[in-house]
């Protein structure tokens, strides 16, 4: 059983066991990089229902 702490978007993010706690809001409302990348026009959480 592993757990870790991830930051994505300046948010940090729990893995454990295969499932994903979001712990804080991100703080980056946009990155140019991952709209380039993956054509997300912004940060959002999809585990609290919350963005675009």
């Amino acid at each position: 059983m592993s757990e870790h702490i991830l930051e994505m978007a300046r948010a940090q993010v729990r893995v454990k066991d295969g499932k994903i706690e979001v712990l804080t809001d991100p703080m980056i409302i946009r990155c140019p990089l991952r709209e380039d990348l993956y054509g997300c026009e912004k940060e959002f959480s999809i585990y609290r229902g919350e963005g675009a």
